[in-house]
């Protein structure tokens, strides 16, 4: 029998690799154990896109490196998606000073505005919250409230592998 393998990279890696030693995997080798004998191997679709070099700058140059080796199993097409990047305001758990933490036995309660941070020109520290848990959100991004830290991150998300999965199975 033939069979053609669809492969959603960020799944594959997030959900059993990326803790794990196996980070070299051979795609077309991982099909074939996982299918019976019968089945010959015609093609392997791997979908993922290419990552960012903002958390650690090497990380493109290994992804690539791993694209590559792809290359030389003639059954593998690699199809890429991409990455979105956006701003989100996230609660605190710790607050980081200068790589350190800060932890205390009893809460700190900080009033609600913006507070300034001291030795570091135009930077403050705005404190607010989140809508309790279970609320309508009337907003897609919740808007904080008065009574927790908060902070602004930046983020990337993953768009399309998964679309372009299913638009090739069609």
């Amino acid at each position: 029998m033939k069979a053609w393998v669809y492969i959603d990279g960020f799944n594959l890696y997030y959900g059993c690799l990326k803790n794990s030693r196996y980070k070299w995997l051979n795609l077309k080798k991982l099909a074939e154990s996982a299918l019976p004998q019968n089945f010959k191997i015609r093609k392997v679709k791997y979908f993922t896109a290419r990552v960012s070099g903002a958390v650690d700058p090497q990380a493109p140059a290994r992804q690539q490196v791993y694209l590559n080796a792809l290359k030389t199993v003639p059954e593998i097409e690699v199809h890429f998606g991409h990455f979105l990047a956006k701003t989100q305001w996230r609660p605190l758990i710790n607050l980081p000073v200068a790589a350190r933490t800060i932890r205390s036995g009893t809460p700190v309660i900080l009033p609600a505005g913006t507070h300034t941070v001291d030795g570091t020109p135009n930077q403050s520290l705005p404190v607010g919250s989140y809508a309790a848990k279970g609320a309508p959100r009337r907003r897609r991004t919740p808007v904080p409230a008065p009574d927790a830290l908060v902070t602004e991150i930046h983020t990337m998300e993953e768009k399309g592998s998964d679309v372009n999965l299913a638009a090739h199975l069609t």
